[in-house]
């Protein structure tokens, strides 16, 4: 009996032998690249050490929200920069499941949070449709446009980065109107595509509340268009202070720059830097 024991503790200790190979094997592997293994649990993102080159290099999911690729910059060829709006999704693969998918936020689509004046037709392109405006005139020589707004339009309601304060209801002006159009002309202010493109408007003069005049310095055949495309810019989040206003101060005024205070139909929510707008 006591050999058949030898022999049989023989044959255990073999058998832990062959088990114990492969399990060290395993273990160092997973030490070796345990970095490049997804982590599971949490909201944070996982971060890749190493660029993806393929589909088939994007690891499985791993329960986190997002993954982030390439260290987060963007690699694309010159010929595929654009500042079209697009998205493009890949096929399902054979289990069902999504692929690649690729979208592009352009100018086109900011409107949702910042109304204009009116926008084309596009059933009829001589036509333009009221947005902000309720109705405006345009004089003999083509110089000056008169706008009246509509009635009841109000800012989204938004707590001060900076101050703390909160606005709420409060209106769209002539006002604000005026403040967009001196800010993007002041030479001081970091915009000189926009001002570029504003070149040959000369002023807004203010009316009231709820009328200004757009004047040009010449005529131009899309003066009518330019003036109707014009957004306002919140004077209360962006002059919130006494005094004139002081446009190297709003250049590096990074904390109110981080949001976004419209009067369009959506809503800026907030801003997580490198993850995501809402």
């Amino acid at each position: 009996m006591a050999a058949k024991r030898r022999r049989g503790s023989g044959r255990n200790r073999r058998t832990q032998a062959k088990i114990s190979i492969p399990a060290l094997i395993l273990i160092c592997v997973i030490l070796l690249f345990y970095d490049r293994f997804p982590q599971s649990g949490g909201g944070e993102a996982y971060y890749l050490s190493e660029p993806i080159e393929s589909v088939e290099a994007v690891p499985e999911y791993s329960g986190k929200p997002y993954v982030y690729i390439n260290d987060n910059e963007p690699d694309f060829p010159e010929e595929e920069m654009t500042e079209t709006s697009f998205e493009s999704y890949s096929e399902l693969d054979e289990l069902g499941r999504c692929q690649t998918a690729c979208a592009n936020l352009g100018q086109d689509l900011m409107p949702r949070v910042m109304d204009s004046l009116a926008v084309r037709n596009y059933a009829d392109l001589n036509k333009f449709e009221p947005q902000m405006a309720e109705s405006w005139s345009v004089s003999e020589d083509g110089l000056r446009i008169r706008v009246k707004l509509r009635e009841g339009i109000l800012w989204h309601d938004f707590t001060d980065p900076v101050s703390g304060k909160v606005w709420k209801d409060v209106p769209v002006t002539s006002e604000d109107f005026k403040f967009y159009v001196d800010v993007v002309k002041n030479p001081k202010v970091d915009a000189a595509p926009i001002r570029t493109y504003l070149s040959d408007l000369d002023s807004i003069r203010v009316i009231s509340d709820r009328e200004f005049e757009v004047v040009w310095k010449k005529r131009y055949f899309l003066s009518l268009d330019m003036t109707l495309s014009l957004s306002p810019l919140p004077r209360h989040l962006y002059h919130a202070y006494d005094g004139p206003f002081d446009p190297v101060r709003f250049n590096e005024d990074h904390e109110r720059n981080r949001i976004l205070v419209g009067c369009g139909p959506y809503r800026f929510v907030k801003w997580d830097k490198g993850h995501r707008i809402l």
